[in-house]
């Protein structure tokens, strides 16, 4: 008798372990639908919507004249953007990669922070923005 329940905690955590496993592969994959608006001076505004998957590399914008490529990849809490402009630009984070809490407005900056910091406060000067809108699919919360 003692033997057989020594195996039904065994079972129970596999039994448990197995689903979770299972529907954590399911979020990854969700598609979700941003709008974005981008806005660069001395050019035409750009909009438009993607259906981008969680988890995958998604190209919101792909120009030719002025060069703008803009890429995003959706995750859980947080989004990675990453954006490359005619004239080095960057984000927020002074760089052409931000992770950000899936904020709806990031700036665009002239220039580009190097991959050291510099102890000068030097002012970085905005010539965009890019505004995000998150829909989730229907009957869901955020995730």
């Amino acid at each position: 008798m003692m033997h057989h329940l020594s195996v039904l905690p065994t079972f129970l955590v596999l039994a448990i372990s197995g689903p979770l496993q299972g529907a954590a592969e399911v979020k990854s994959s969700k598609e979700i639908k941003i709008g974005f608006v981008v806005e660069l001076d001395g050019a035409d505004r750009i909009s438009g919507t993607a259906f981008c998957k969680t988890g995958n590399t998604c190209r919101l914008v792909d120009q030719k004249s002025p060069k703008l490529i803009i890429d995003i990849k959706a995750g859980r809490f947080s989004s990675e953007i990453e954006i490359k402009c005619k004239d080095d630009c960057s984000l927020n984070s002074g760089h052409e990669t931000m992770t950000f809490d899936n904020k709806q407005e990031l700036n665009i900056y002239n220039g580009r922070s190097g991959p050291i910091i510099k102890s000068v406060f030097r002012r970085r000067e905005p010539i965009g923005k890019i505004m995000l809108n998150f829909s989730y699919p229907p009957g869901t919360t955020r995730w």
